[in-house]
């Protein structure tokens, strides 16, 4: 199940990078009720994720994946508020529908805006008791596919699921990430490369470039960022 987590200055993140992250996205259908299965949102307001009222929620999965909820709410009659549209806030679509099954209340995708589909990374595919082979889709981490792999699983269907790479993996990178990814020459001269959401995202670019022969005399390594120490 998607939780809540602790991350540096949550409320200022979420403003500050508003415009970074909006527009890669999906609406999402849910309960009324569905928010108060969640933690506290970390932030909500008056114009902190773009004008008007909203509240923000950055939930992280067991298997590593991290995503925004946004739900931006309108005022009532009576005083109260609602929420007018919910926002699911990721780059890429399969990792929307990944999100929807750790979700502690049930979804569905209305629309898809910006969110892109993926035909490279890492292929979840299904062969049912007909020997048929479906691509479910592509992930940007191992970590995602085998997990959605583990949750159709589930289901107790007569199915098998199989993951492989499809050459080039999609790299997510940010700003903002709280790993980072450095280089050092062969002057021993350092240099910050990326960062990254996740460890792994940042391990993934890591055993990427090692792997480029033309990298042999540089050396790579991968250290917590300062700000969320």
């Amino acid at each position: 199940m998607l939780k809540g987590i602790a991350f540096f200055d949550s409320s200022q993140w979420v403003a500050d990078r508003a415009h970074e992250w909006l527009g890669r996205w999906v609406i999402l259908q849910i309960p009324a009720d569905g928010p108060l299965a969640l933690p506290p949102p970390d932030v909500e307001g008056v114009d902190v994720v773009g004008p008007g009222l909203s509240r923000a929620w950055r939930l992280e999965a067991e298997c590593g994946l991290l995503v925004v909820l946004i739900q931006e709410l309108q005022n009532r009659a009576d005083g109260g508020v609602e929420a007018s549209r919910t926002i699911l806030v990721t780059p890429f679509r399969s990792e929307a529908e990944h999100a929807l099954r750790h979700l502690p209340f049930d979804a569905k995708i209305l629309s898809v805006e910006g969110a892109r589909d993926l035909d490279t990374g890492w292929q979840l595919s299904r062969l049912d008791d007909n020997g048929q082979n479906f691509v479910i889709g592509c992930y940007p981490r191992r970590a995602s596919a085998d997990c959605m792999a583990s949750l159709l699983g589930a289901g107790g269907h007569k199915q098998t699921y199989s993951v492989r790479l499809i050459e080039p993996r999609p790299v997510m990178v940010s700003d903002i990430g709280e790993w980072e990814l450095w280089r050092a020459d062969e002057s021993g001269n350092s240099f910050l490369i990326a960062r990254h959401f996740t460890q792994g995202h940042a391990q993934m670019q890591l055993d990427a470039m090692e792997a480029e022969p033309a990298r042999h005399k540089q050396v790579y390594w991968i250290s917590r960022a300062a700000h969320s120490a």
